[in-house]
């Protein structure tokens, strides 16, 4: 709405900066993106933020979408997507850090790919007109997120209990890794 009324919006910050889904889980005869030539990949949303990064990450490395591979809506649970992957009902998939974490439990092949930037997941968004009358607040916010990643990237334990206490179950938590 306030987009509509000429209220241009700011991303003034954010928690990640790089692609996340950037583990390739693949059947055996794939160790390369460059293997996935002529196979099909199933991803979350292949219309959505994960999928047009998977194709923006693909177009990169000199492979098209519908010509040179083919990707397809698979299951939201990226470790349900391993399991088709391992089942054979596609080729390869692309998942975040603690699917990649399930799916070497599962014993998939998880090959670790370089990342590229890219804005996602937590994005602290407003518009420029908040940002011009509301700077100490702003700055106020930058500096709280910065101090909170600083503690989350150098406490391991203070973030563990944090974690426990509050949103274990939330975040669907099944080990401290």
């Amino acid at each position: 709405r306030r987009g509509l009324h000429n209220e241009p919006f700011v991303h003034i910050g954010q928690v990640n900066n790089q692609w996340n889904q950037h583990w390739m889980v693949a059947r055996d005869g794939i160790n390369t993106v460059a293997d996935l030539r002529g196979k099909r990949i199933s991803i979350n949303k292949r219309a959505g933020h994960p999928g047009l990064n998977l194709w923006l990450y693909l177009k990169q490395q000199g492979l098209e979408d519908g010509k040179d591979v083919t990707i397809v809506d698979g299951d939201k649970k990226g470790v349900e997507r391993v399991r088709h992957v391992m089942a054979g009902a596609f080729d390869a998939t692309f998942i975040g850090s603690v699917d990649q974490l399930r799916a070497k439990q599962l014993g998939a092949r998880v090959i670790d790919l370089p990342t590229f930037p890219m804005i996602e997941g937590v994005t602290l968004t407003t518009t420029t007109r908040y940002v011009n009358s509301h700077p100490e607040e702003v700055d106020a916010l930058l500096r709280s997120l910065v101090d909170a990643l600083h503690y989350f990237k150098t406490n391991k334990q203070g973030t563990l209990r944090l974690i426990n206490d509050t949103c274990r179950s939330l975040l669907r938590m099944q080990s401290d890794d």
